[in-house]
């Protein structure tokens, strides 16, 4: 049974969501509990801590298994290999440690984390000197601290050539959907979850608090929601209510991700949306013992989904919250679409309301900002579905980068996850944080759709033939950016007088012509390829090459000939075809000679 502690009262609701966890910072064995779990124990109070063990072993062996056969992410079989580890990692612990002053409530299936309920100092200090036991968290309590743009950054035009994210499904950890959410054309026709099933477009909605209370935060989950299938209108969307009230907590957050990890195959999940931050600022990327949400997205990375995660509204340019400090995560912040004057946020507690002048393009005050930040989306007044259900913060930038995920997964299913990032990077546009000066790349779908990578032909081969004989061509395929290719494909047209002898492993021949299947070239990596025929005659020869690939277009492709086709086409003829000739001038002489005869005896 899912559980949640209670929720607190908490201030604005004009910027995005976050939680209020312990800030990320240095720790030996385990980040300690805060001093009032310590104090709730000592005076004698259950208390709920999240236990990571050490799975070291277990990941190192489901990671050899992937790479034995040659796959890129986690299937169904690695996930259970590694969840059978985590069981044997957790059960020295668990019966090691467990009395009648702690018990264990919960394991996660794909997570090497288990919840205790403990009731003493002497518990606390069992689990975190107990072989094994990586790290003992706090079960914290998350709250909301929140601050149309779609051809902003040019999604109507993406969707206009067919780049809709059809066929994935996006995933929000949030609020929920409000109860009139079948009324809103941005989820499709519904009438209720999945149905209809061909125009229904949520798949799966869940409320983590059945018994507990419903969540206070639909206007949220809903305006996120919204913005996610607004950029990627043909993707689906599996809701994860994870609120009680204004209020949840990371164990609710952890069971969400273990189940999207769980639902990834059936729906196709490629993103996780998570909208959520602290007050903390952490210059540096939050590590394992730190976080508790390190293992879990770690998890979601490994499976292919990618998490996008809020950067924070505390208005700190020197560091993000958690968990967008995790490592590996892709952390958002937030930029203005249009000029609406000056505006004065109120930001996360404590710290004091920041001011703008806004404009286009520029990061807002209250956008946390850190060298890690990995992009920029549009985030100030947002209409989704519609203006009654209007907000800004980080948490509506971060569902603009979330949508753009699902469109390029479906665009470019062959790229990697870390690939797919990179692609809205390096087609960004730049904006600079007037409050830090750092530089980091907005969203811009359109030119992320179409943004293609030089993949480029070179080689040397023979230019004259001589019968008998052999002649080897060298062709060398090289990626000089800045995406990597994929599906990178040789094709090849062999010499007329060329008959075909051999070719470089995963080349095919089919008359006339050599197709080389290459596959992944990484930014700056080349493969060289040979192809040998055997001359049929003598002359010279002309030898022609093309090179495509998922990420080419008219400007990146590129034909590499060897010899000259004019002089080619004037090589001598095999001694066949000088019969043949030979044959046909006697004839046409003859007829010539007979018709000369014919017109004089007129």
């Amino acid at each position: 049974m899912r559980t949640k502690s209670a929720s607190a009262p908490w201030g604005s609701r004009v910027l995005g969501m976050g939680l209020v966890l312990l800030g990320c910072g240095q720790a030996a064995l385990a980040i300690p509990p805060s001093q009032q779990v310590r104090a709730w124990l000592a005076a004698g109070r259950k208390v709920d801590v999240i236990v990571e063990v050490d799975a070291t072993a277990a990941d190192a062996a489901a990671d050899a298994e992937r790479s034995r056969r040659h796959l890129r992410y986690d299937d169904a079989a690695i996930l259970a290999m590694r969840a059978s580890g985590y069981v044997a990692a957790r059960s020295p612990v668990t019966s090691g440690v467990s009395g009648k002053d702690a018990q264990l409530v919960r394991d996660y299936q794909h997570f090497p984390l288990s919840v205790w309920r403990i009731s003493s100092l002497d518990a606390l200090a069992r689990l975190r000197a107990y072989p094994g036991v990586r790290a003992v968290h706090q079960n914290s309590v998350l709250h909301t601290v929140s601050v149309s743009d779609l051809p902003f950054i040019n999604a109507p035009q993406a969707a206009a050539e067919g780049a809709t994210g059809a066929g994935t499904t996006v995933a929000v950890i949030d609020g929920g959907l409000d109860s009139s959410w079948t009324s809103y054309s941005d989820f499709g026709t519904c009438t209720a979850v999945g149905t209809p099933a061909n125009t229904c477009r949520v798949v799966y909605n869940y409320q983590y608090n059945p018994s507990g209370g419903a969540s206070s935060e639909t206007l949220h989950g809903t305006n996120v929601s919204a913005i996610a299938l607004g950029v990627a209108p043909g993707a689906n969307l599996a809701m994860f209510n994870v609120f009680n009230g204004t209020g949840t907590t990371t164990t609710n957050i952890i069971d969400a991700l273990d189940d999207v990890l769980r639902m990834k195959a059936q729906y196709d999940i490629v993103a996780v949306n998570m909208s959520l931050g602290d007050n903390s600022s952490n210059s540096t990327q939050c590590g394992s013992t730190v976080s508790p949400f390190v293992q879990a997205l770690s998890a979601l990375e490994q499976a292919g989904i990618i998490p996008v995660i809020a950067a924070g509204n505390s208005g700190s340019k020197t560091g993000l919250a958690d968990p967008a400090c995790v490592a590996g995560v892709v952390s958002v912040g937030a930029v203005y679409d249009a000029s609406y004057g000056t505006i004065t946020w109120p930001l996360a507690l404590p710290s004091a309301p920041c001011t703008d002048v806004s404009a286009a393009d520029k990061v807002t005050c209250f956008s946390q900002s850190a060298s890690y930040l990995t992009l920029l989306a549009p985030g100030t007044f947002v209409n989704a579905p519609n203006s009654s259900f209007q907000e800004s913060g980080t948490s509506q930038a971060t569902p603009h980068v979330t949508g753009s995920i699902a469109v390029l997964r479906a665009r470019y299913p062959a790229e990697t996850t870390s690939e797919t990032v990179q692609r809205l990077q390096v087609s960004g546009v730049t904006d600079t944080d007037s409050a830090n000066g750092r530089s980091t790349p907005r969203i811009n779908l359109l030119a992320a759709v179409n943004q293609g990578t030089a993949v480029a032909l070179s080689g040397s081969g023979p230019t004259q033939a001589v019968s008998g004989g052999t002649g080897t061509y060298t062709i060398t395929v090289t990626n000089n950016g800045p995406l990597a290719a994929t599906n990178v494909a040789v094709t090849d047209t062999l010499p007329s007088l060329g008959s075909f002898l051999s070719a470089s492993s995963g080349c095919t021949y089919n008359y006339p012509s050599v197709t080389c299947s290459v596959g992944s070239l990484a930014a700056g990596a080349s493969v060289t390829l040979t192809i040998t025929v055997t001359w049929t005659g003598s002359g010279a020869v002309y030898n022609s090459a093309t090179v495509n690939a998922d990420q080419s277009d008219t400007s990146t492709q590129q034909t590499l000939a060897m010899g000259t086709a004019s002089t080619a086409g004037n090589a001598p003829l095999p001694g066949w075809a000088y019969a043949l000739l030979a044959v046909a001038l006697s004839g046409l002489a003859l007829r010539e000679s007979r018709g000369f005869r014919s017109t004089s005896a007129s």
